[in-house]
């Protein structure tokens, strides 16, 4: 099969065996095709996933009014010290133990077994 283009005419020549074919390029474009290449799936899952995030996950009906706001700050007392949790110390492996610093027992450390 050998095709030209007759610039005068506007028509495209097909030669098929002995036969000729005559097409009008009337309004034609010179591009390539190309098939469109399919798309990954993971990408479509990608992309159906972020459609998903632009909805809002809950209407205003799944949230609960707040009541009246407080009146004021509430005050704290500066000098009242917190109260520390209990610290549970657990089963150290071989070649480690714990130290406290400063006799505290509420600071603990882990050191090597080898150190004094």
């Amino acid at each position: 099969m050998t095709s030209f283009k007759s610039a005068k005419q506007s028509l495209l020549n097909l030669k098929l065996g002995n036969s000729i074919i005559n097409v009008l390029l009337a309004r034609s474009h010179n591009t390539i095709v190309e098939p469109k290449p399919e798309q990954d799936l993971v990408e479509e899952v990608l992309l159906a996933s972020l459609e998903d995030l632009a909805q809002p996950l809950f209407d205003d009906e799944h949230f609960i009014e707040e009541e009246e706001e407080l009146a004021g700050p509430i005050q704290l007392d500066p000098f009242e010290v917190p109260s520390q949790p209990l610290i549970e110390l657990k089963p150290l492996p071989l070649g480690l133990k714990n130290v406290f610093l400063n006799n505290n027992p509420k600071t603990p450390v882990i050191i090597s077994d080898k150190l004094s």
